[in-house]
C-alpha cells in the first residue's frame, strides 16, 4: 500500500508514503517497464517514461519515491511503484548512491522492526527536465519512523522512544558523499524547507518528539532538579546532560517556557495548566524525563519572614 499526493504543476508526487515490513520484500524481479498512472484526474498531464527522455544527459534519472526493492513481495506490488506517479527527477549520484544506500539501510531494519515511511521532494524554482514535463528539485527528503514488532497495530504502538530517522540530500549530480548519516537532519526542518505538517494524526506530545529527533544525536538527561515543587509561574532548575538542543520543556503534558543556561542546565517556567507529575525534556537527541514527580502546589508559595 502506498499513498502519493501528485502535483500536477510539479509533474511529480509532493510526497509518497508507505508502511515497510519484512513481508514486503520477496524476490520478484525487478519490473523492467514503467506506466502511465491512468488513475490521475483527468485533466492532469499523465506522465510518460518518454517524458523523462534526455534526463541521462543532464547526469539524472527517474527517481522511484516508493523503491522497486521495498515491494518485491508480488509482481503486482512491484509494478505499482513503476507508475510515473511514483517518480520524481534525481540526479543518478543520489539516486545509485547515498539514496539506495538509505533505501538499503531501512530494508535491513525492516527484519525487525516495522517502518512508517514519507518522502518527496523539495525546492523548486524554475529547471525542468529536457521536456519540461517535471520540476528539478533542490533536494531529496525522507522520515521513517521505526517501530519494534510487536503485538498491534503500528499506531497503537507508537512511542516517544520510537528511533526517527530524517534525511534531505542535495539533488545535485557531483560532489555527494555516499554516506546517508551525513545528511541527517530533522522532521521539523523538512517540514519548514516543504510547508508540510507530519504527525498531526498522533498525541501531540510523541508529535514534538518526533519534529525534534536527529538520529544519532546523544539523548538528554534528567539527573535533579530545584525546587521539587511551585506554583504557576515559578522557575524551576533542570540539570542534567545533553541540553543544548532542547525544543521543547514539558510539566506533566503542559508546555512551558524554558531557557537553555548550558548543556547541562534549562531554567524553565511552570506553565498554566501544569499538574503534579513528571518533567520531561525533547532535545535533538530525544526524550528525557525526570524519575521522581515534580508537585505543583494549587496556591503560589509565599516566604513568610518573622522578626
Amino acid at each position: 500500500v502506498e499513498a502519493i499526493d501528485f502535483s500536477d504543476n510539479l509533474g511529480e508526487p509532493v510526497w509518497a508514503a508507505w508502511d515497510l515490513t519484512g513481508n514486503d520484500i520477496g524476490d520478484v524481479p525487478r519490473s523492467s517497464s514503467f506506466y502511465t498512472d491512468t488513475n490521475l484526474p483527468p485533466n492532469f498531464h499523465r506522465v510518460t517514461a518518454s517524458d523523462y527522455n534526455g534526463v541521462g544527459a543532464i547526469n539524472f534519472n527517474r527517481g522511484h519515491l516508493c523503491p522497486s526493492e521495498d515491494r518485491t513481495d508480488t509482481t503486482n506490488d512491484n509494478r505499482s511503484v513503476f507508475f510515473m506517479s511514483n517518480i520524481m527527477p534525481q540526479s543518478a549520484q543520489s539516486n545509485q548512491g547515498v539514496w539506495n544506500n538509505f533505501e538499503s539501510y531501512c530494508r535491513t531494519l525492516a527484519a525487525t522492526q516495522e517502518l512508517l515511511i514519507i518522502c518527496g521532494p523539495s525546492g523548486f524554482g524554475t529547471n525542468t527536465i529536457p521536456s519540461g514535463e517535471a520540476y528539478i528539485p533542490s533536494n531529496v527528503w525522507k522520515v521513517v519512523v521505526a517501530i519494534p514488532l510487536g503485538n498491534g497495530t503500528a499506531l497503537s504502538l507508537l512511542s516517544a522512544t520510537n528511533r526517527i530517522i530524517c534525511i534531505s540530500i542535495p539533488n545535485v549530480t557531483n560532489g555527494l558523499s555516499s554516506a546517508w548519516t551525513n545528511y541527517v537532519t530533522s522532521a521539523k526542518q523538512i517540514e519548514q524547507d516543504t510547508g508540510l505538517a507530519f504527525f498531526t494524526a498522533i498525541p501531540n506530545f510523541i508529535a514534538s518528539v518526533y519534529r525534534a529527533k536527529i538520529d544519532g544525536t546523544p539523548s538528554p538527561v534528567i539527573s535533579n532538579f530545584s525546587p521539587t515543587s511551585g506554583a504557576i509561574g515559578d522557575n524551576v532548575t533542570i540539570t542534567g546532560t545533553n541540553f543544548t538542543t532542547a525544543s521543547s520543556v514539558w510539566f506533566n503534558g503542559a508546555s512551558a517556557n524554558f531557557t537553555v543556561n548550558s548543556s547541562n542546565q534549562i531554567t524553565a517556567a511552570i506553565p498554566a495548566g501544569a499538574t503534579t507529575g513528571i518533567i520531561s525534556v525533547i532535545t535533538a537527541g530525544g526524550l528525557a524525563t525526570c524519575a521522581p514527580n515534580f508537585f505543583v502546589s494549587t496556591l503560589p508559595i509565599v516566604s513568610v519572614i518573622v522578626g
